[in-house]
């Protein structure tokens, strides 16, 4: 078994590319159907407005990753060798891993964003109701939720990203003057941009337009609070005017540049929320033009969020190691049963023979060799029993090494064999 990850997000992917292999909430069954070849024994599909990513679990790593990009190219329509070209593909540790801290909403533009945690069991939902969701997918799909709730609830995380928006508010108050009477455009409308526009309200702010890519997002989140949206045609002209523009939209590429910006010699505040940076730093080079990023907000970061973050993927990875260690005892289960089984079948072999060797008159005699046979069995046994599961992964350069290592040999408990053979002809 190996769990295997394949995917593409805001933080390795093109809009345009992210626009065409995303995958509607209804269409994910479809997805999941087309999952359906060998390799692949099971499959969960986590679509998100910033991400599209595979979790299966797969008998052979090369196929069953080829297996996943066949079936995105069959829906999505994107030839199979962009997509190969493209995808981020993890497996074992780092694809559990990784789906850890996505869950976590440590991958998110909005660092510690809940929703993630909806639509991770969204998408757990949905596998088991297509029969492909197979024992280790559950496991691991489980064990993301709960160590999401536990870094809710443990930590400061859910602090991290409000956090950035008040200090960002603040230097557009040192800057700019009250935000209550600035022209603030918010750009995007994840997450983050909904922790923009509920701090801008909680701030007075009374001119304060949502713009996104797809009008009805903005439209959604601006009719939430009251506030205006706007066309992605209107970008250029509403940032030109604006007094501050806050943007978080997880394009790979710069969302505001010098030539959005237009040529206006007036104050301005550019709040770049987004990871990687979504407005080109050379703007900062216009007369009277502020930006504020991530990097300037390193002190705030620091307060609110390495701590809780340090905090978070310690947990991450403390669970992590705990399932991969569950996962390899459970793969060793079987052959630990049939050690015993075997071992079981040639004790009773033998005291079969026993009892009619000794007939009824030896029953007490035969009674009592067979709980000395079961003693001895169970103490040979013991020991490789506890030993393979510590040592599944340890490496054995030959065979000996590894009945040396189950067995737990020492080096007085191995003879020379011409020591042997002497002491045989003597």
């Amino acid at each position: 078994m190996t769990i295997v990850s394949v995917g593409w997000s805001h933080r390795s992917a093109s809009l345009d590319l992210l626009e065409r292999v995303a995958v509607a909430g209804a269409d994910v069954p479809a997805l999941i159907a087309a999952c359906s070849e060998p390799p692949v024994t099971g499959v969960l599909v986590l679509s998100t407005c910033n991400r599209l990513e595979l979790y299966a679990d797969v008998s052979s790593f090369h196929p069953g990753m080829e297996a996943l990009l066949r079936a995105v190219a069959w829906t999505s329509g994107v030839d199979v060798t962009e997509l190969g070209a493209t995808a981020v593909v993890r497996h074992d540790h780092a694809a559990v891993s990784h789906l850890l801290t996505v869950a976590c909403g440590l991958e998110s533009i909005a660092v510690g964003e809940v929703q993630i945690i909806g639509q991770l069991r969204t998408a757990l939902k949905t596998s088991q109701d297509a029969g492909r969701a197979s024992g280790p997918l559950i496991s691991l799909a489980t064990r993301a939720l709960r160590v999401a709730k536990h870094a809710h609830t443990d930590t400061d995380l859910d602090h991290v990203s409000p956090g950035l928006v008040d200090a960002g508010l603040a230097r557009v108050h040192e800057r700019l003057g009250d935000p209550a009477v600035l022209r603030h455009v918010v750009v995007g409308a994840g997450s983050m941009n909904g922790v923009t526009v509920a701090t801008l309200m909680r701030a007075g702010a009374e001119q304060v337009t949502v713009i996104n890519r797809s009008l009805e997002r903005a439209q959604h989140l601006a009719e939430s609070y009251g506030v205006d949206s706007a066309d992605w045609s209107e970008l250029d002209h509403l940032v030109a005017h604006a007094d501050v523009v806050w943007t978080a939209t997880g394009a790979p590429d710069y969302v505001v540049t010098r030539e959005t910006l237009g040529t206006l010699g007036r104050p301005r505040v550019l709040v770049d929320l987004a990871m990687p940076r979504d407005v080109d730093p050379a703007c900062a080079e216009l007369p009277g033009v502020d930006v504020v990023d991530l990097d300037g907000l390193s002190g705030v970061l620091a307060r609110l969020g390495h701590g809780s973050l340090a905090d978070v993927r310690s947990m991450v990875s403390a669970e992590v190691d705990g399932w991969m260690v569950e996962q390899r005892e459970r793969s060793i289960a079987p052959t630990v049963t049939a050690l015993r089984s075997r071992a079981d079948e040639i004790v009773e072999i033998e005291l079969v023979r026993l009892r009619a060797r000794l007939g009824a008159e030896g029953v007490n005699a035969a009674a009592e060799a067979e709980r000395m046979v079961h003693r001895v069995v169970d103490k040979l046994l013991h020991t490789p029993t506890v030993r393979v599961r510590e040592l599944v992964d340890a490496p054995a350069e030959s065979m000996s090494d590894a009945l040396r290592l189950l067995f737990d040999l020492g080096p007085t408990d191995i003879v020379d064999l011409p020591d042997i053979l002497e002491d045989a002809t003597v």
